[in-house]
């Protein structure tokens, strides 16, 4: 948000408005506010002797000049003047100020002063001398004593809008603040992808701080250095040259090692800096450095930049730092997850083992047929976490087989109907076992479902078309797929030409057809780069 947009929305008050207005009426002078480059952002009106001037396009740019340029002097001190304008009348002006920033100006102008000017001025925009002579006589004419009583008042006021506009701003400030925290809290809760949370953080970072570049880096503790992870902003070129930095190297080594934020007003003075000029070449001319920290222990550093010298404010200090204590959660948890998933997928895999133990014709049939679905899964463009849920619930899809009795499953042939129906109802008893172990629901459903067939003539239940889950639907032409190509007790194996054949025959009637299609394109790319489908 720039401070002309918040003054300018200041000044749209009514409450200030009217304070101008009053004090216009009082002092009989015309009052009126402009920002910091001399263009008006009030409603009021000019006296008809500087309409006439700025009706003028040259006049008006000489305007717009000289109360820029005068602002500009007058910003050094913080105080008003009595000015001479372009025209030889007299002008009361004082600079608005925020935070030791010039953001525009309170004017008070048509203070009649004869002198030579006006002649000179009119002559330069070819503007009607004798017009803009019978408005000049129309002015206020007041004396001095007088003029710096109002320039007194006008400078109490403008310190007043002052402040108005600095709380504004603070309270704008920290709302953008909360608001990106906020973001950035509801996407950890929410993602689980560290590469996608970090890029939101970085991009939030630097939206709060006003900036367009940002970096984060990530703590390799094998090779002792911070590594480029995520960014916005800056170039290929710089991103390369400076991917890697040594801890205790140059500021974001020294902020990694000391623990503590660093801020570089100006690169080129800057004693710590390495290789100021890939900075320099960059355009960045200051930036600041925080760690990020957990329980003490660094993971990396959080780094915005300046593309003009800026002196980092405390409050900016302690924003990015709460930002980068935000990272270093998303991080943590990243590394729980993972560890939590590890954990689980060794257990299901476990799981997976004793049921096939029960069929020694079956050994190896859960591995192979996960690494069908999830190569199916991701040639589908399914998000990584809809990929992991797929890799369990298949090593999982025959959990229910445990309640099926081993003389059953290893019967070569003949199964009577009730034997059969115990073998189909493995599915139902796969809902019960992970239903008491409260597993996701996108799981119970790929292990439960995976028999279920397009056109409803499946089992346990009888579902059909979008009624059967993605996970089942994928399970279930891996599982078919893996099932056609091995041998069992009963059949031999099919050849994988007559098994795809299959798999095309019932697209449509038993399988998905857009999962059989995506099924076909892996086999068809293993056996360009293996030269075999399996």
């Amino acid at each position: 948000m720039s401070k002309q947009f918040t003054l300018s929305k200041l000044i749209a008050s009514s409450q200030i408005h009217h304070t101008i207005k009053t004090f216009s009426k009082i002092t009989g002078l015309n009052m009126r506010l402009i920002n910091e480059r001399g263009e008006p952002i009030d409603r009021n009106r000019l006296p008809a002797f500087c309409e006439i001037i700025n009706h003028d396009k040259a006049g008006s740019g000489i305007c717009l000049k000289f109360y820029a340029d005068t602002l500009k002097n007058l910003s050094l001190s913080g105080k008003g003047g009595l000015i001479t304008c372009p025209a030889g009348n007299l002008c009361l002006i004082v600079p608005i100020m925020m935070k030791d920033n010039l953001v525009g100006g309170m004017v008070s102008e048509g203070i009649y002063s004869k002198n030579g000017l006006l002649a000179e001025l009119a002559a330069k925009c070819e503007i009607d001398l004798t017009a803009l002579t019978t408005e000049a006589s129309k002015l206020s004419i007041l004396p001095r004593g007088k003029l710096n009583t109002i320039l007194r008042n006008m400078e109490n006021i403008s310190k007043l809008i002052s402040e108005l506009c600095t709380s504004k701003f603070l309270l704008e400030q920290k709302n953008t603040e909360i608001d990106a925290i906020n973001h950035i809290s509801n996407t950890l809760s929410s993602h689980v992808d560290l590469k996608n949370t970090l890029h939101i953080i970085v991009e939030g970072a630097a939206k709060t701080l006003n900036t367009k570049k940002c970096s984060l880096r990530l703590f390799n503790h094998e090779k002792n250095e911070l590594i480029m992870t995520v960014s916005c902003g800056l170039s290929n070129k710089y991103l390369h040259k400076r991917h890697e930095i040594e801890i205790g190297r140059s500021i974001v080594g020294r902020v990694a090692e000391t623990k503590i934020p660093m801020v570089v007003e100006d690169v080129w003075a800057n004693s710590f800096l390495e290789h100021p000029q890939q900075v320099i070449d960059e355009g960045i001319a200051s930036f600041l450095s925080v760690p990020l920290l957990i329980k003490d222990t660094v993971l990396g550093v959080l780094t915005v930049y300046s593309l003009t010298p800026h002196k980092y404010t405390t409050e900016e200090i302690q924003l990015l730092s709460s930002l980068a204590f935000q990272s270093a959660i998303a991080i943590e948890n990243k590394r729980l997850f993972t560890i939590t998933k590890t954990n689980l997928i060794n257990i299901t895999r476990s799981l997976a083992e004793a049921i096939e133990a029960k069929d020694i014709h079956t050994r190896g049939h859960s591995e192979r047929t996960v690494w069908y679905a999830v190569a199916t899964a991701q040639e589908m463009g399914m998000p990584e976490t809809a990929v992991e849920t797929i890799e369990i619930a298949t090593l999982l899809h025959d959990i229910g087989k445990i309640g099926v009795p081993e003389e059953i499953l290893l019967k070569p042939c003949g199964l009577t109907q009730e034997e059969f129906e115990k073998i189909r109802n493995h599915p139902a008893t796969s809902f019960k076992i992970l239903s008491l172990g409260e597993f996701p629901k996108e799981i119970v459903a790929g292990v439960s479902q995976h028999h279920e067939r397009m056109d409803g003539k499946g089992y346990p239940y009888g579902l059909s078309g979008d009624e059967i889950s993605l996970e089942a639907r994928i399970i279930e032409v891996a599982d078919s797929f893996e099932a056609m190509t091995s041998n069992r007790p009963y059949k031999k194996a099919t050849d994988v030409e007559t098994a795809i054949m299959e798999l095309k025959r019932c697209a449509g009637k038993q399988f998905d057809p857009n999962v059989v299609n995506a099924f076909l394109r892996v086999l068809e790319r293993r056996k360009e780069r293996f030269g075999t489908y399996i």
